[in-house]
C-alpha cells in the first residue's frame, strides 16, 4: 500500500488531496488510494489539459478503481482579468447548487485552480451528432441559467474568483483585442480592402460597442457555451462544464458563441441562427419580462457578434495553424467576415 503523503512527480497533486476527495465524493470514511495510472479518454475540445487517471482503493477491504478527469488549465488569462484555472474552481465549488445545469462533480483541486481532478463524463452525443433539437434544448438551457442571476452583478461581484462586470474589464479586451489585430492581418487572412477598412472601422469604434453591450441587462455566463463544453447523456440531460471563461456579461454574448463556434467547427449547420437568438428572446421575456424591440434585439446581436470577434477570434484566428486557416477559408467569409460587414454597417456607418 503506498502513503497517503506520496508525491508523484508525474502529477501535479499529493496522494492525500485525492484520498480526502474521493472519501467524501464516495461517503467512505475509510477508503485509501493505493495506486493511480493514466488512462486513454475519448478527447473532447477543452481549454487545458486534460487526462484520464485510474484511482485505484481499497475500502471496506475491497480493492476497486474509479475512472476521473485530471484537468490542468492553460495560463492564457489576459493580463489583469482572474485567472482562468481559479475561475473554474470556483464554480465548481461555489456555485453549482444555485446552477440550473447539471456540472461534473469536482473531487479535489487546487485552491488557484492549477489543477483539478472530477468525475469522467460519459462520451455522449458529439458534436457532428448534434441535431435541431439539440441546440434548442441548449438555449432553453441557457435562458434558464441566465434567468437565475438576472441584473444581478453586483451581487455575482462577490465572488473575487470571477471576472468582474463586464463593463469593469472592457479596457483589457480592447487592449488585448488591438494587439491581436495586428497579428491578424500578418496572417494575411483578409485580401478585400473594403474588408480591412471595415475591420478597422470596428476597431476604432471598441469603446462604443462595449458601451452599447454594457446597456444590456448583465447576468452569469459561461463565455465558452458550445457543444464542446456540453455533455449529453443517453436520456437526453446536458451536463456543462469548462468554466474557464465564466463571468458576468450580457446573456446574448453565450448565444452568439453557440451559434458562431459550431458555424465554424461543422460543415453544416442543423439550424438557422435566427431561430436560436428567436427562442432565447423569447424564453428570456417568458422567464424575466425583458423585451426589446426588433431594433435594439439586432443592435445588441450586432454590437456581441463584433464583440466577440474582437475579443476572441481575432486572437484565436492569429494564432491558429496556417493548414487550417487555408482548409477554412471560405468559412472564415461565410462565418464571420460576412456577418461582421453587416453589422458594421448597421451599426458604425
Amino acid at each position: 500500500m503506498l502513503s497517503s503523503d506520496l508525491h508523484d512527480s508525474k502529477w501535479p497533486f499529493f496522494r492525500g488531496e485525492i484520498t480526502a476527495g474521493l472519501r467524501k465524493h464516495l461517503n467512505k470514511p475509510d477508503l485509501v488510494v493505493t495506486d493511480i495510472w493514466e488512462e486513454v479518454l475519448f478527447a473532447r475540445p477543452s481549454q487545458g489539459r486534460i487526462r484520464g487517471m485510474m484511482v485505484e482503493y481499497i475500502s471496506e477491504s475491497v480493492l476497486t478503481g474509479k475512472l476521473v478527469v485530471l484537468k490542468e488549465p492553460y495560463d492564457s488569462t489576459k493580463a489583469g482579468l482572474a485567472g482562468v484555472g481559479r475561475r473554474e474552481v470556483g464554480v465548481y465549488r461555489w456555485m453549482t447548487d444555485t446552477l440550473p445545469v447539471a456540472t461534473p462533480s469536482v473531487i479535489a483541486a487546487d485552491k488557484i485552480g492549477h489543477w483539478m481532478v472530477l468525475d469522467a463524463l460519459p462520451i455522449g452525443l458529439t458534436l457532428e451528432y448534434w441535431q435541431g433539437e439539440h441546440y434548442l434544448d441548449a438555449v432553453y438551457n441557457l435562458a434558464k441559467m441566465h434567468h437565475r442571476f438576472w441584473q444581478l452583478e453586483s451581487d455575482l461581484n462577490l465572488y473575487k474568483w470571477m471576472s468582474r462586470p463586464f463593463h469593469l474589464d472592457t479596457d483589457v479586451f480592447i487592449k488585448s483585442a488591438r494587439t491581436s489585430f495586428d497579428k491578424f492581418l500578418a496572417r494575411g487572412l483578409v485580401s478585400s480592402d473594403e474588408h480591412l477598412s471595415r475591420l478597422i472601422l470596428m476597431l476604432n469604434n471598441a469603446e462604443k460597442i462595449a458601451g452599447l453591450l454594457s446597456k444590456s441587462p448583465q447576468t452569469f455566463i459561461h463565455g465558452d457555451y458550445w457543444p464542446g463544453n456540453i455533455s449529453i447523456d443517453a436520456n437526453g440531460d446536458h451536463v456543462l462544464y469548462d468554466w474557464q471563461l465564466a463571468g458576468i456579461a450580457p446573456g446574448i454574448l453565450d448565444v452568439v458563441n453557440l451559434i458562431q463556434k459550431s458555424r465554424w467547427e461543422r460543415e453544416v449547420f442543423p439550424v438557422h441562427p435566427v431561430t436560436l437568438v428567436k427562442t432565447y428572446r423569447r424564453e428570456i421575456q417568458r422567464l424575466t419580462g425583458y423585451t426589446v424591440d426588433q431594433t435594439e434585439s439586432l443592435r445588441e446581436l450586432d454590437c456581441a457578434i463584433m464583440w466577440q470577434f474582437m475579443t476572441e477570434w481575432l486572437g484565436r484566428l492569429a494564432n491558429s495553424p496556417q493548414t487550417l486557416l487555408e482548409d477554412r477559408k471560405e468559412r472564415l467569409v461565410t462565418v464571420w467576415l460576412d456577418p461582421l460587414m453587416e453589422a458594421i454597417e448597421r451599426q458604425l456607418t
